[in-house]
């Protein structure tokens, strides 16, 4: 199923080179055969999209030229002409479609039962892996053949006894095959997924595929679900992603041993006594700060879990009072960086952007409210942190979720657009390292997003840690999880502060060399425009 590389990557995404590893996995073909089964995978996707816009269209139609032109070398040829020279060509088959009807089943007995002389099996030897094919010897001694099939519904059976059969591990499962298996038995359809059919945790932010399809020429993602920036954010992404399994914000604080210990040696009955005895010895920036918050955290999770029981209710509020609101009062509260307004509290970004597009008329202009919002300790109170949570802790509003992404994703940008009008005369490096960082709450999983700066069109978007927050007490491991999201986040925000008091000295007195943001984006020209 390599036309997955094409519908899954946007096409302002594609790279030719890519898709050629991706399909040379999928078909052992010649190179000219691959670029042919491209072009009509291209094709295929042009045409079953009617809402594709223009520039996506010309990427498409790049991609498929440059393929028209990498078949028509000559040295493609000469490597076909050598080939068909050859005494003992390999017999390739491909098998494309993976989709089996039950009733079919029995046609295909010369597939399950009558082929098991084709089954390769590998053996490594030293550092060398080779293969010998095991069955009908006498028969086949003196053949050189490989059938490769892309289908599970044509993996050939063994005829072999259980006693002689190989280890499992000796056998490789091919890579090219499909990862979803479809059986239909009268009106009913059956789906079986392969092991790696999908690692993406289902709790997540996520957009439908047409939503994704309009967002990609104005926001770039890198998120567990869905990527399509540049190599340089996604090498951000990767290594956010490791500094979450090494709990590296904790780390950096000298608390991931201390929490460790906590968690691990003391027991319920005693817990908020010896918690708030002991002594976190960290001398880090921020750590005694941050100490006092874990302090707050880990004991308003104690008293949660007195009742012996998980979660009870769907109620979407009560989850988000007893379980997030906690965690975000107490960074408030215990580090000096923001300040947390609650439950459907307006976005004041929204209102300043848009108020111009309706004629100053207040009542037309778009309203959001927050289920928490967030505001920088600084003189300009920037909108800083967007919480949202789409469901209670027991199960999932889909749609609810999809629309609290988008939600997330227009607030977002619309605090950073507000930012930008303040600090026009700021430079434009200073600008991108600007942050707005959303939380999204989906049953009991936490995100924490990042939203910056791109370029003078595009959004970047990446999600930096996530966590499934505990009910119960014999779950308390996963507050590690929780707290390296808190102390992610206050990390950030330090150093958003930092970024802000910059871009107000630019903005009052330039120095820097390059770009205003001003001229960068040209905010002045469009200002001008609305105003006339």
């Amino acid at each position: 199923m390599s036309a997955l590389y094409f519908n899954d990557t946007p096409p302002k995404s594609w790279d030719l080179f890519e898709a050629l590893k991706c399909y040379d996995k999928a078909y052992d073909l010649t190179i000219e055969s691959l670029c042919v089964i491209m072009k009509k995978d291209i094709d295929s996707y042009i045409s079953s999209r009617q809402n594709l816009s223009n520039k996506s269209i010309d990427c498409a139609k790049i991609i498929s030229q440059k393929l028209s032109e990498l078949m028509s070398l000559k040295c493609l040829k000469r490597v076909i002409d050598a080939t068909n020279s050859d005494s003992n060509p390999k017999v390739q088959v491909i098998h494309g479609s993976a989709n089996l009807n039950v009733a079919n089943v029995e046609k295909q007995k010369n597939v399950f039962n009558n082929q098991a002389n084709n089954l390769v099996k590998r053996r490594r030897v030293g550092d060398e892996e080779k293969e010998e094919e095991e069955g009908d010897v006498e028969s086949n001694q003196n053949e050189s053949r490989n059938v490769y099939t892309s289908s599970p519904s044509l993996r050939h059976a063994s005829q072999y006894n259980l006693k002689n059969l190989p280890s499992f591990d000796e056998y490789r499962c091919a890579s090219h095959l499909p990862t979803q298996l479809t059986l239909t038995h009268g009106k009913k359809q059956y789906i079986i997924n392969t092991p790696s059919h999908s690692n993406i945790s289902p709790h997540k932010p996520k957009l439908t595929k047409s939503h994704i399809e309009s967002l990609q020429e104005y926001v770039q993602f890198a998120q567990s679900n869905l990527i399509t920036v540049d190599e340089p954010t996604k090498q951000y992404y990767k290594d956010e992603k490791e500094g979450q399994k090494q709990k590296k914000a904790l780390e950096k604080l000298g608390l991931l041993h201390e929490v460790d210990d906590v968690l691990e040696e003391m027991e319920f009955d005693d817990f908020p006594r010896k918690l708030w005895s002991k002594e976190m010895s960290s001398k880090a920036e921020g750590a005694t700060s941050f100490s006092q918050l874990i302090k707050y955290v880990l004991t308003n999770f104690h008293l949660l879990c007195r009742d012996h029981e998980s979660v009870t209710t769907n109620h979407e509020r009560s989850f988000f009072v007893n379980y997030v609101v906690p965690g975000l009062l107490a960074l408030s509260k215990a580090c000096d960086t923001v300040s947390f307004t609650w439950c459907e509290f307006e976005l004041e970004a929204i209102k300043s952007v848009h108020m111009f597009d309706q004629d100053l008329k207040l009542l037309k202009t778009p309203r959001r409210f927050m289920d928490a919002l967030g505001k920088l300790k600084t003189p300009n109170n920037m909108e800083i942190v967007i919480v949202e949570s789409s469901s209670g802790g027991l199960s999932e509003d889909v749609t609810h979720s999809i629309e609290d992404t988008l939600k997330t994703i227009e607030c977002a940008t619309a605090a950073l657009v507000s930012a930008a009008t303040k600090y026009k005369n700021a430079s434009v490096k200073t600008f991108r390292k600007l942050k707005v960082y959303s939380i999204h709450v989906i049953k009991n999983t936490m995100t924490l997003t990042e939203t910056t700066l791109h370029d003078q069109h595009t959004w970047k978007r990446v999600e930096l840690r996530s966590c499934n927050i505990p009910t119960t007490w014999t779950y308390r491991y996963y507050m590690l999880e929780y707290l390296e999201l808190l102390a992610k986040l206050n990390d950030g925000l330090y150093e958003v502060k930092r970024v802000e008091e910059q871009l107000m000295k630019e903005h009052i007195r330039p120095r820097y060399v390059g770009s205003s943001l001003a001229e960068y984006l040209d905010i002045q020209n469009a200002t001008e425009a609305v105003n006339q």
